[in-house]
């Protein structure tokens, strides 16, 4: 297991893009933290694409939450319901 530790710097974005290996999966999800840059791409095997759009789920609720916590005055900009736990 890797564990990171990554600030987002002034030119943080996030973006969906093509993977390289189009044999694998058509697209991934890029975050660009500036400078650090993670792709989140669909993991090997048959069920791939579903553990994929559940882990992109649970993140979209987590952080949506959290923007939230931070910034309440900006809604809450989570998609899909409550996240199950804190």
């Amino acid at each position: 297991m890797i564990k990171l530790l990554l600030a987002p710097g002034p030119g943080a974005a996030a973006d969906i893009v093509p993977w390289p290996d189009e044999a694998a999966a058509g697209y991934c999800l890029r975050l660009n933290l500036d400078p650090s840059q993670i792709a989140i791409h669909v993991p090997d095997g048959p069920d791939g694409e579903q553990l994929l759009a559940a882990f992109l789920r649970k993140l979209s609720q987590h952080a949506g939450l959290l923007a939230a916590v931070l910034e309440p005055k900006s809604g809450t900009g989570w998609v899909g319901g409550m996240p199950d736990k804190l």
